[in-house]
């Protein structure tokens, strides 16, 4: 049950800890008690101690507990990986059960007799003498594991038969008949007495529809949570740090299974974690990084990391206050929809094509009909400057269109040059640019260069002059 590796560490020689008069008088109390029941036996003068643990009283509504630190000798101890049955699973085979009794074994860890190697280490010191455990006490690190080893042993055929519910020192028998419960109660009263275990009539209940045990109500038709654990929590105050938060997400979570959309109402509490980790006063709305850091020390649940970063990403303060390291964005401006022809004209420039033609064109504009998206070519040459652009479209298409209302292109030189500005501000013509590396602004005009091409390239691929073509195209 205790294994310790010898030599024992310094630590678990410890001197006995201050008392009150009224935590001595309670101690001597608990220690004639316990002597009396054959739990403690007073060591001799001349028996070696090598291990010493202090003791403390534990008071609750006026009652007093002696409590061993056995923290240390916990620490040392070769833990017993014996499985303890989960609660939820345990109570789960209660149903359809008509008939429940719970019976409790009194002291249950004070039953059991301790090795000659376990008495070694179970020696508690207080204020009236050293005292060696002669039986199992509490607090021992292993206690339960040893204790759930021995009761299914004990009842090792009731088990695998279904005739009863052990956890620890409760034991649970059930049917779903009268008759049936009776027999399965003698049974298993029968072979307590052949061990001679002794049961807490305080805490027995016979043949029960319904009853409390381990901590929930039970029947055959239901399981929930004791409403005393439930009250217990309502009468909290709203946690205020990490720590308290993080205790009652762990009974919460303990609960889920009796609560309706548990993960949804559990979301609130996450975000107080957030909000505590990132917008409150001492975090300071820190970054990203910074924010995991203060989260993982104190609180963790499923994803946390995709949340934390979701919420920085996402808070409308950081959005708002944060200085802007990039690009300045411009104002977006909508194209609105021209009216009536000619009223809006998208421009732009075909440029690097081999030349062709008696003057050996090489370029060309290319103008559209923002209304009725009609397109008009105009030949021309690369090194065209903005005086012969603009002559070419006044004598070749404003004569026949007349003035525009707005002209959309991009930022070429030609088109961004002072005689091309003053000439369409005399015309009272409103100049639109693209934005950089933003040629959808344009889009109408890049589609229609793009149709262009691709009718050059098919009039070409067959051997045809292009003059053979020209003037029979809508180019």
């Amino acid at each position: 049950m205790l294994n310790v590796e010898k030599p024992y560490p310094p630590l678990l020689i410890r001197p006995s800890y201050p008392a009150r008069p009224r935590a001595r008088e309670a101690l001597e109390v608990h220690i004639k008690e316990l002597i009396e029941l054959g739990v403690l036996t007073k060591v001799g003068n001349n028996e070696q101690v090598e291990v010493t643990t202090p003791v403390i009283i534990a008071w609750n509504n006026g009652k007093s507990r002696m409590v061993g630190d056995v923290r240390s000798e916990n620490t040392y101890t070769i833990p017993d990986r014996y499985p303890i049955p989960r609660i939820h699973e345990t109570l789960t085979q209660l149903s359809q059960a008509k008939f429940i009794t719970a019976m409790d074994a009194l002291k249950g860890f004070h039953q059991n007799v301790l090795t000659e190697n376990a008495k070694k280490l179970l020696k508690i010191i207080v204020h009236c003498g050293i005292f060696e455990y002669l039986r199992m006490p509490f607090g021992v690190k292993n206690a339960p594991s040893y204790y759930q080893r021995m009761m299914n042993t004990i009842f090792p055929e009731e088990l695998s038969e279904g005739l009863l519910i052990i956890y620890i020192d409760d034991i649970i028998v059930y049917s779903e008949t009268w008759d049936s419960h009776l027999a399965r109660l003698e049974r298993v009263l029968k072979k307590i007495v052949q061990v001679n275990m002794k049961i807490s009539l305080k805490k027995c209940h016979f043949a029960y529809s319904e009853l409390k045990s381990l901590g929930h109500v039970v029947s055959g038709l239901s399981l929930g949570i004791d409403k005393n654990k439930v009250a217990a929590v309502l009468l909290k105050p709203m946690p205020q740090t990490n720590k308290e938060m993080q205790s009652f997400l762990g009974f919460s979570g303990y609960c889920r299974q009796h609560r309706k959309d548990f993960a949804r109402i559990s979301k609130t509490l996450i975000n107080t974690i957030l909000h505590e980790c990132h917008d409150s006063v001492s975090a300071g709305h820190l970054s990203e990084y910074r924010t995991l850091e203060r989260v993982k020390t104190c609180s963790w649940w499923p994803n946390w990391k995709k949340d934390v970063a979701y919420y920085c990403q996402t808070g409308d303060r950081c959005q708002q206050a944060n200085r802007a390291t990039g690009q300045e964005f411009g104002m977006m401006i909508q194209i609105q929809e021209p009216k009536s022809p000619w009223e809006i004209v998208h421009m732009d420039w075909v440029t690097e094509s081999p030349p062709g033609g008696d003057r050996s064109y090489n370029a060309c504009l290319v103008l559209i009909d923002g209304y009725s998206k009609t397109p008009i070519s105009l030949p021309c040459h690369k090194d065209d400057t903005a005086m012969d652009t603009a002559i070419m479209i006044c004598d070749k298409y404003i004569s026949h269109t007349g003035l525009f209302q707005n002209i959309i292109s991009d930022k070429d030189p030609k088109f961004t040059s002072a005689l091309w500005t003053n000439l369409h501000s005399l015309f009272g013509t409103k100049l639109s640019f693209s934005t950089a590396y933003h040629p959808q602004t344009d889009g109408l005009a890049e589609i229609r260069i793009q149709k262009l091409e691709d009718t050059i390239r098919i009039f070409c691929s067959y051997g045809l002059e292009f003059k053979d073509s020209d003037g029979f195209t809508h180019y």
